[in-house]
């Protein structure tokens, strides 16, 4: 039961990712003031094989797009949020 429940569970939270410009992107949405618990919420059950396509970031409330400069500040903050 507990497996089935945890089968049910991931192919929810796989059927609800968010892709980007194009199937090959994962659209992931952060709070810049609670960047750390934020990213890791959005990247939650999301599979191993989505998490392998390039990653489409945006902050909540700014606009913009991104066309690899939002997603490099994303690295570069949360690189230095693990140090």
């Amino acid at each position: 039961a507990k497996v089935e429940h945890l089968r049910k569970s991931l192919d929810q939270n796989h059927s609800n990712a968010r892709f980007g410009r194009d199937s090959n992107e994962l659209a992931l949405s952060m709070h810049r003031n609670d960047l750390w618990r934020t990213s890791l919420e959005a990247m939650a059950g999301v599979s191993s094989q989505d998490l392998s396509r390039r990653f489409q970031i945006s902050f909540v409330g700014e606009e913009g797009s991104d066309y690899g400069g939002v997603r490099r500040e994303w690295y570069h903050l949360i690189t230095h949020e693990m140090v």
